[in-house]
């Protein structure tokens, strides 16, 4: 399964699409996933809330899986 995590809802076509809202375990079971895509997903999570949202990504996924994230640099910004 191919999920895209997003602040909104956003279709993805050939994912399944999640919002941050909607808990990540009742959408998903453990080792499930081959693709998660969060685009923009840095800029949406508080820091200190980063590691456990990336850890929780991390159970989701499968061996040999893609975890795709991103967000702004902040130097560019500057």
């Amino acid at each position: 399964m191919k999920i895209n995590i997003s602040r909104f809802p956003q279709v993805e076509f050939g994912y399944k699409n999640i919002t941050l809202n909607e808990p990540l375990d009742n959408k998903v079971s453990d080792g499930e996933c081959t693709e998660i895509f969060a685009p923009d997903i840095l800029n949406q999570v508080p820091a200190h809330q980063t590691y456990a949202f990336l850890k929780k990504c991390v159970e989701k996924m499968r061996h040999g899986s893609k975890l795709i994230i991103g967000g702004t640099d902040l130097s560019i910004l500057c």
